[in-house]
């Protein structure tokens, strides 16, 4: 009997110590190891299912049913949702045990299939490995973006390089292209190839001292990423709008074409149209 009770211990033991491994697993970051992003959705009031994702693509998902905590002055208390999000960004230690125990095993499961080369992992690898690259890439642009911002070249820049190779999108036109919801459809953008698969992608925005906000953006292999470039607001106004005005005029049948698609012109009024301030709108 003695046996029994001494291993029913060590059985109590091992879960004890499984139960503290759980509370140091920062299952946010984990997921991202695999390239997966976790989102939490309402489902009955206060419960939630935790979704694992690539992009808008749900792979797995867990449910947490009711999730609730004792207040010492309310008595029972319903776990939010923006509670539950929070847990899970900063891995706090209150997420709930039965919660951290099904994240657990999903993420167990996931690695299970990259070990075992799960055609799955391998298109996650492959995304991680362009990222990186288009991340590289981004730094390196924006490095030289910099510079010539330091040495007061920028706006000469952006005028050389836009009136041979700028391009004008609409905001749908920019979310089809790179396959992304970051871009507002009401409004207008200007794209300056930089080459090696990156532009820098311009909009008005009356906020920015310049009158502009700026990004640069890298495709690569059917994958994109972007980032800020925020030397463009600081830019002089005066300078910045008369060399974005002559781009504008070197692109005629560009901002035609957008009104076009916005249903501001019809072929008989093509004649007419002007690069004013109002054509091209912002983020």
């Amino acid at each position: 009997m003695e046996n029994e009770y001494e291993g029913e211990d060590k059985l109590i033991d091992s879960f004890r110590k499984f139960d503290n491994q759980l509370l140091d697993i920062d299952f946010k970051s984990e997921f991202e190891r695999l390239g997966l992003e976790l989102h939490v959705k309402n489902a009955e009031a206060y419960s939630y299912r935790i979704y694992a994702s690539i992009g808008k693509e749900n792979l797995s998902y867990i449910d947490t049913g009711k999730l609730t905590y004792k207040d010492p002055i309310r008595s029972w208390v319903g776990i939010t949702k923006p509670n539950m999000e929070e847990m899970l960004e900063y891995n706090k230690s209150s997420m709930p045990k039965d919660v951290r125990f099904k994240l657990y095993n999903m993420l167990e499961g996931f690695k299970h299939l990259m070990d075992n080369t799960d055609e799955m992992f391998q298109e996650l690898e492959r995304r991680k490995y362009q990222l990186e690259k288009i991340k590289d890439k981004n730094l390196t642009e924006k490095l030289e973006l910099s510079k010539n911002y330091a040495d007061g070249d920028l706006t000469g820049v952006i005028y050389s390089l836009g009136a041979m190779t700028s391009n004008m999108y609409t905001g749908s036109e920019m979310n089809a292209k790179y396959e992304t919801q970051v871009f507002d459809s009401k409004k207008d953008y200007m794209t300056i190839m930089l080459g090696g698969g990156s532009e820098l992608v311009l909009h008005r925005d009356e906020e920015a001292a310049s009158g502009y906000f700026g990004k640069i953006i890298t495709s690569r292999k059917g994958y994109s990423a972007s980032v800020p470039l925020a030397e463009i607001s600081k830019l002089d106004k005066d300078e910045l709008s008369s060399v974005m005005s002559k781009i504008y005029v070197e692109n005629k049948d560009q901002l035609i074409r957008l009104q076009k698609v916005r249903g501001l012109i019809t072929e008989e009024k093509k004649d007419v149209v002007q690069p004013t301030r109002n054509r091209m709108l912002t983020t």
